[in-house]
């Protein structure tokens, strides 16, 4: 017992006050993706890529435009999207906060004019 006690004193902090201060993530951590609209070219690779279903692109031919929502309760933070994007319009950010993130605003939908 003494051996215990002695090693968890050696041993210091094992915990940090997280919300206090923001731990550090790898260079290579998968955290929330971002979107740039400008680089789209609405292509849809990204959508038949996600094995979760969180993106998806809808088309108004009337007008053009295609909405494309990312639904960040579906994500798994896998990558995939970022890895067929031929114009690196998705990046998967260092940013691994999303809990405190409110209900109905977990599907973010872009929308962008197709060229």
């Amino acid at each position: 017992m003494f051996t215990f006690i002695k090693k968890v004193i050696k041993t210091g902090t094992a915990t940090s006050s997280y919300p206090l201060e923001p731990i550090a993530v790898d260079k290579n951590f998968r955290g929330k993706p971002e979107q740039n609209p400008q680089q789209c070219i609405g292509c849809a690779a990204c959508v038949n890529a996600c094995p979760s279903n969180a993106l998806t692109v809808e088309t108004d031919l009337a007008t053009g435009e295609l909405a494309w929502e990312f639904n960040l309760g579906r994500c798994i933070f896998c990558g995939r999207c970022e890895e067929v994007c031929p114009t690196a319009a998705i990046k998967l950010s260092q940013e691994y906060e999303t809990g405190g993130v409110e209900e109905r605003r977990l599907p973010a939908t872009v929308p962008f004019r197709a060229v």
